[in-house]
């Protein structure tokens, strides 16, 4: 409401055609416009020659001019404003150079957008109300204090053994995968293959993996080993130490104790 009433005392102020900001550039416009020489050939287009040997074309039924600002601004360029000028010096049929302004500056259009007045009442319960659903919900994210995690590199793991079937080009190899992996192409690139031996540690059975909807192995904790503190440089972390079941070989790893009682909570009962 404020607002409404104070462009409304700003346009009473406005004598012209135009809003105050599009007058007073305008006007500006208007005194650069001396020194421009207008050639005209017969058609709607002008020929405008300026200091310094500047040549640029004028439609004045297009409203455009080869400087771009006149399309640019809405607003007609000096070399616009020459053409008007000169037109009205020819006796030709021209009107005032504010007619060749956008709608967009005009006085009409700026009382127009404001001629919707607000009514006062008597707080927000009175409102009217919307049918436009106004229910926001703000999305789940929790910034930790603190450096952020590293995530930490576990030792490779690999399923199997599987049978070769062929091999595809140089450097992949077709295998022979199990109904269980029906959603997995068979293919894979040598650096996803180990050979397989029977000390290696690192294999783990098909029978003993779970995976989940998105073809991703799913780690479970077996138990928590041992505790200690580590000392930063403005706290101190309290950390486990959380033996997997599907590792091998060095399958224990220290986490905050925090984080792994928010996701394995049975752990700790």
């Amino acid at each position: 409401m404020k607002r409404i009433v104070k462009v409304t005392k700003v346009m009473d102020k406005a004598d012209g055609p135009l809003t105050l900001t599009a007058t007073d550039k305008l006007n500006k416009i208007k005194e650069k416009t001396s020194g421009y020489d207008v050639l005209w050939g017969g058609g709607p287009r002008f020929e405008v020659v300026g200091p310094w040997e500047e040549h640029v074309v004028v439609d004045v039924v297009q409203r455009t001019c080869t400087c771009r600002r006149w399309e640019l601004s809405g607003i007609p360029c000096k070399h616009a404003v020459a053409v008007n000028w000169n037109m009205a010096l020819n006796a030709q049929q021209v009107d005032l150079p504010e007619t060749w302004v956008h709608p967009t500056y005009w006085l009409t259009t700026w009382k127009d957008m404001y001629s919707f007045k607000v009514e006062p009442i008597n707080g927000r319960a009175y409102w009217p109300k919307s049918g436009c659903p106004t229910t926001l919900v703000a999305p789940n994210h929790h910034k930790q204090i603190g450096r952020p995690k590293k995530k930490k590199e576990r030792i490779p793991r690999f399923l199997g053994p599987f049978t070769i079937l062929e091999k595809v080009g140089l450097q992949a190899y077709r295998l022979e995968l199990p109904p269980e992996m029906d959603g997995i192409h068979p293919t894979f690139h040598v650096c996803y293959l180990r050979k397989c031996l029977d000390e290696e540690e690192s294999v783990i059975p098909l029978s003993e993996i779970q995976v989940d909807t998105g073809n991703r192995c799913v780690e479970e904790p077996e138990a928590i080993l041992g505790r200690k503190t580590k000392k930063l440089r403005h706290k101190e972390v309290a950390m486990v130490k959380v033996q997997w079941k599907h590792h091998r070989g060095a399958n224990v790893t220290w986490e905050a104790e925090e984080d792994m009682k928010r996701r394995y909570s049975r752990l700790f009962t």
